[in-house]
């Protein structure tokens, strides 16, 4: 009776996911409305693409010049052909010198995204927008989140006491607060006022912000994996004449980075979806885009189908963050 209960119910289960998928892969291609240039032109009973075609350039890099757009474009393929790399290739040798590049790769950028050298035009971080902002803020903000955690989570372990009371104190405050306070004090005020505010623009204070905050929530995920670390490892360690540092970067990192690499990944997927605020200290992220896109009274009606492609592109980036990890991992 159970075997034939569970029969039932796997078999409705299967059938309402199978019309569902098949109603959904309809809906948003198969009667969707691909061509046109106003939302009029839309069918009612499909998914209106035209909005996505007429504004894909803004949701994908904001105000970038259009002349200077390849810049952008070769920042998102090297950050593709990194991660691939890093999950592709094999060689044990290779894999720490790939995983490097992936992570310097964002500070890099910074280069040829703003210009000014070799002939670039320069390009201000204020024409920065949409999904390339968002993808850049994350990635570069993770990648000195991560040194920086790491630096408060030794830290909290020293036996220097005004060390660890430091970093335990500054890490307690800091996850006290929301983000947007967060953003909001480091925008708008802080320390050095005005004159800060001249050497550093927006988008560097936002980065700061969002870096700290990152880093604050990576220590406990170190913390916690240098505090559960194995004993005997460390005394074997320590039998072969490894120094601290040593033991440290052989023996402790590479074991905690991937024992802890879902929570790493937790952290990296609320990070994208967290530099939605930003739209709040005035800057133009993916989200950000739909108001400016469909102020205008044309495109109004088109509302719903912006937020279901940016809901699209956040579930896509997400899982494809999780993926991955998932590949690094093994």
């Amino acid at each position: 009776m159970k075997k034939t209960a569970s029969f039932f119910y796997q078999t409705v289960s299967l059938f309402v996911i199978g019309y569902c998928c098949i109603s959904l892969v309809k809906w948003f291609i198969v009667d969707a409305t691909w061509l046109g240039d106003s939302p009029s032109q839309c069918q009612p009973h499909g998914y209106c693409w035209i909005y996505v075609s007429q504004h894909l350039m803004l949701l994908i890099f904001g105000f970038y010049p259009i002349d200077q757009v390849w810049r952008v474009v070769l920042f998102f393929v090297l950050m593709a052909l990194f991660s691939l790399a890093a999950v592709l290739v094999r060689n044990r040798s290779c894999k720490p010198l790939l995983q490097w590049l992936l992570w310097i790769q964002p500070t890099v950028a910074l280069w040829y995204l703003v210009g000014g050298w070799l002939g670039l035009e320069v390009v201000d971080t204020s024409k920065w927008g949409g999904l390339f902002l968002s993808v850049w803020l994350t990635s570069f903000c993770f990648s000195w989140g991560l040194v920086l955690g790491l630096v408060f989570a030794i830290m909290r372990q020293s036996k220097i006491i005004l060390v660890s009371i430091l970093a335990t104190a500054l890490v307690e405050v800091i996850r006290s607060l929301p983000l947007i306070l967060v953003l909001f004090v480091s925008t708008y005020w802080h320390p050095l006022g005005e004159f800060m505010v001249g050497e550093l623009n927006r988008l560097s204070v936002v980065s700061i912000a969002l870096t700290v905050f990152a880093a604050v929530y990576l220590s406990e995920v170190f913390r916690a994996g240098l505090s559960a670390f194995p004993n005997n490892e460390i005394l074997i360690s320590k039998s072969i004449g490894l120094t601290g540092s040593q033991q440290l970067w052989l023996v402790k990192l590479p074991q905690i980075t991937q024992q802890m690499m879902p929570s790493f990944v937790n952290i990296l997927i609320g990070l994208f979806k967290d530099t939605t605020l930003v739209v709040f200290v005035g800057l133009f992220d993916l989200l950000a885009m739909i108001d400016i896109t469909t102020h205008s009274a044309k495109w109004l009606s088109s509302t719903i189908d912006a937020i279901i492609f940016v809901m699209l592109v956040y579930w896509l980036v997400c899982y494809l963050a999780s993926r991955l990890s998932e590949s690094l991992k093994q």
